[in-house]
C-alpha cells in the first residue's frame, strides 16, 4: 500500500522528469494522474491538458480529465469531455 509519503516523493520525481523532458505526454499524464491520487485537482487538470497541448485528442489524457471532473462533481463537464 501506497502512504503519502511514497505518494509526494512520486510526485517530486515526476517533476523532476517533467523538467528533463517537458514535452512528453506521457509523463505530463503519468503526473496528473498522480495529483490526481493526491487530492491536487488543479495541478492533474493543467497536467491533462499539457499532455492534450502535446498530443490533441489523446483518449486516456481526455478520459483522466473526465476522471477529475467526477472527482470535482463536475458531472457535465466530465460527460462533454467523454463525447
Amino acid at each position: 500500500m501506497e502512504t503519502a509519503k511514497d505518494l509526494e516523493q512520486a510526485i517530486e520525481r515526476y517533476e523532476g522528469y517533467i523538467k528533463v523532458d517537458s514535452r512528453n505526454p506521457l509523463l505530463w499524464l503519468n503526473l496528473g494522474d498522480l495529483y490526481h491520487q493526491a487530492a491536487r485537482f488543479d495541478q492533474a487538470i493543467a497536467c491533462y491538458e499539457r499532455c492534450l497541448l502535446h498530443k490533441p485528442g489523446h483518449a486516456p489524457a481526455r478520459s483522466r480529465l473526465a476522471s477529475v471532473m467526477i472527482s470535482l462533481h463536475r458531472f457535465d463537464q466530465a460527460e462533454k469531455l467523454l463525447k
